[in-house]
């Protein structure tokens, strides 16, 4: 009987890993032919459960991991689909471009190369899978150029007339003041926006409270920016804005965030419509492009094979 017992707890055990390991290895889903395995999904997503605190042993946490999975294997379909599309047209994401990419993520967030990863760490990543998360946004961003970016026309007279609207904002040297507020992942984000609007609690105040972006002591105010040098996406949240004013909530990096004008410097030389128009046309070209990227892929999906199982 003695001999019996650990016998029957090493088979039980055996059971237990095969039980896991079948878990682990049940499609998912399959598209056009392509595999994404259980263990695929929950190593995908096991970042942002880990953001944002979600226990799925639990009740709310598990329906909450649940939708982050859906999510998660949305998104890995739509890579598997932009990465087949991407072969068939050769094009390509070199490590070279890669390494380019997160040498300036290094450089915005001002850390060693040490301290980098270990932050990639405490956010459940690898420089490995930050790499991949890498070259398929690249890969994603060079196909929409090539597929849907001819299809996106900007005409004279709307570059025209948007630089009649805002002619004050295209200065060759204006300066713009800035303060940014990166909500963590566990933050409700949308009420506390909505507090800011109604003037409930100050930016500066839940910068100070919550924010993990920069200079938290300093109401997240960053270094001052020439309005020509500025990310297209943040030029156009602030063309409209005046001193004091917030923006609607956005992404950045995973994370949801809000901005606030300062003001800008009013000295500088006006630019002349010719030389205003390149940055004119990318400001009114990227919704475009987001929305034709968007039937692309609808597109892209209809015509392929997937099969989800989970």
């Amino acid at each position: 009987m003695k001999k019996f017992l650990p016998a029957l707890l090493v088979f039980s055990l055996m059971l237990a890993v095969s039980a896991h390991a079948a878990m682990v290895n049940k499609i998912a889903a399959v598209v056009n032919g392509r595999m994404i395995t259980m263990y695929d999904l929950q190593t995908a997503v096991a970042p942002e459960l880990l953001k944002n605190k979600i226990d799925a042993k639990t009740p709310s946490g598990k329906a909450a991991a649940e939708k982050l999975m859906r999510q998660a294997l949305d998104m890995m379909v739509l890579d598997i689909l932009v990465e087949q599309e991407a072969e068939h047209l050769k094009i390509t994401v070199t490590d070279a471009e890669v390494d380019a990419e997160i040498a300036k993520l290094m450089q915005r967030s001002k850390l060693s190369k040490a301290d980098f990863e270990r932050q990639l760490k405490r956010e459940g990543m690898t420089v490995e899978s930050l790499r991949d998360r890498i070259r398929k946004g690249s890969l994603r961003q060079k196909l929409m150029g090539m597929m849907v970016g001819r299809k996106v026309v900007v005409s004279p007279e709307e570059v025209e007339k948007y630089y009649n609207e805002h002619k004050d904002k295209f200065v060759s040297d204006r300066t713009i003041r800035m303060a940014l507020l990166v909500y963590p992942k566990e933050a409700d984000a949308s009420s506390w926006a909505r507090r800011i609007a109604s003037n409930a609690v100050s930016f500066e105040q839940v910068v100070r409270q919550i924010s993990i972006g920069p200079n938290k002591q300093k109401g997240g105010e960053v270094e001052p920016v020439l309005w020509n040098k500025m990310n297209p996406e943040w030029r156009e949240r602030l063309s409209n804005m005046s001193p004091g004013d917030v923006t609607e909530i956005f992404v950045i990096q995973g994370n949801k965030a809000q901005l606030k004008f300062l003001g800008s410097s009013s000295g500088g030389t006006p630019q002349t419509l010719a030389e205003a128009t390149p940055e004119i046309e990318n400001i009114l070209r990227e919704p475009r492009l987001q929305e034709r990227f968007v039937e692309y892929t609808d597109q892209l999906r209809k015509k392929a094979m997937i099969d989800i199982r989970f």
